[in-house]
């Protein structure tokens, strides 16, 4: 785990894919099991069990979503921005980046920028 002052909580990235498979998929599917078998069999505190199955769940789902929530709000993670403007012809793409930063790269990561409402009848500002 880290934090950083600057953008918060977050787990590194090996990390939050483990907690992320274990609270979606590996401890909901234990938690099944067990209740399915424990019910057929009459295993010791089935309800105990699995509901202390999910209690652990949603404590690491929120930890993954506070992670996950502080990077995604953090500006370094992105390469830019895109803005949306609509227009009668339809709607522009503003991409704001430095082109140079892309050289090399394999994936690019844009944060979309607020809506911008322009007047349909003004012409296109490139500068918006």
């Amino acid at each position: 785990m880290t934090y950083n002052n600057d953008e918060g909580f977050t787990l590194k990235p090996a990390l939050y894919e483990k907690l992320r498979f274990a609270s979606q998929i590996l401890i909901p599917a234990i938690s099944t099991l067990y209740f399915t078998i424990g019910t057929i069999w009459e295993l010791p505190a089935v309800d105990k069990v699995v509901g202390t199955l999910a209690a652990v769940a949603v404590f690491l789902g929120a930890l993954v979503g506070l992670s996950r929530k502080n990077y995604n709000a953090a500006e370094k993670y992105y390469d830019g921005t895109v803005t949306l403007i609509p227009n009668e012809e339809g709607t522009l793409i503003k991409l704001n980046l430095v082109p140079e930063d892309l050289i090399g790269k394999k994936q690019v990561l844009l944060k979309l920028g607020p809506p911008t409402v322009s007047d349909p009848s003004a012409p296109f500002d490139p500068d918006l």
